[in-house]
């Protein structure tokens, strides 16, 4: 609610009061009262109570408008904080969820490797299994096919006793920088590990299987991007063309 306006009535007004009628006092006095909104007619002496309280009002709005703008500029700020608060909490349960993600992940990663294990150990007793009971039995195997491999034993299930894939592991920057000097590349060994890092050695949703491969690959986009016209914002080392499409 806006504060009213409540004029003062001075000690030194009373003389003049005292030479006014009855009736013009009282008509002066509900000027006062009703200031700026009651004119007072037929009264002289008015004009000079009229300009003492146009002071005292200019003076009130002029309180009563920086009151207002202090009150404006509180709520403002009152607003800013609770969408600062907000966005911080908000940002918070994205990374809450972030990071219940990157543990399912691991998770099903972990899974898949012990499945793959079972599965290996499973195929490898039942290989083991299938050579001890024809041992036993004394039958011979089959002969191959081949001609010319017709002295040598294959086992039934050549893909048991294939070695496994090496697991992939994620180069050193120095690994990286050398092999791009070998091949006189341009791109940037940093920014090539730290893409790769942030991302977890991750190629789309499959784990990258080949390093070299994919800094190969970042060449030829930059190459590309040169005889195209295109410039890249990363993936090329400091003071050349700025090619290099990230995978």
């Amino acid at each position: 609610m806006a504060k009213q306006f409540a004029p003062h009535i001075y000690r030194d007004w009373l003389p003049l009061f005292m030479t006014l009628p009855a009736e013009q006092a009282a008509e002066v006095l509900k000027g006062i009262a009703g200031f700026p909104d009651y004119e007072v007619n037929g009264v002289a002496m008015w004009e000079f109570f009229k300009s003492q309280l146009e002071k005292e009002y200019a003076a009130f709005a002029g309180r009563s408008e920086k009151a207002r703008f202090s009150a404006s500029a509180r709520w403002e700020n009152a607003n800013a904080k609770n969408e600062m608060r907000n966005d911080a909490t908000q940002c918070e349960r994205i990374e809450e969820n972030a990071n219940v993600c990157k543990r399912i992940e691991t998770h099903k990663t972990e899974c898949d490797c012990i499945q793959e294990n079972a599965n290996a150990k499973n195929e490898m007793r039942n290989d083991a299994n299938d050579f001890e009971k024809r041992n036993k039995e004394k039958t011979p195997p089959a002969p191959p096919k081949e001609e010319n491999n017709k002295n040598i034993y294959t086992p039934s299930n050549i893909n048991v006793c294939s070695p496994k894939a090496k697991n992939f592991i994620p180069p050193a920057v120095e690994e990286v920088r050398a092999y791009i000097a070998e091949k006189a590349y341009s791109v940037d060994a940093d920014r090539f590990v730290d893409f790769y890092t942030a991302k977890g050695w991750m190629i789309g949703s499959n784990k990258m299987k080949d390093w070299k491969a994919a800094v190969r690959t970042w060449e030829r986009d930059r190459q590309n991007a040169i005889s195209a016209g295109t410039v890249v914002s990363f993936g090329v080392k400091s003071g050349s063309y700025a090619g290099g499409t990230p995978l």
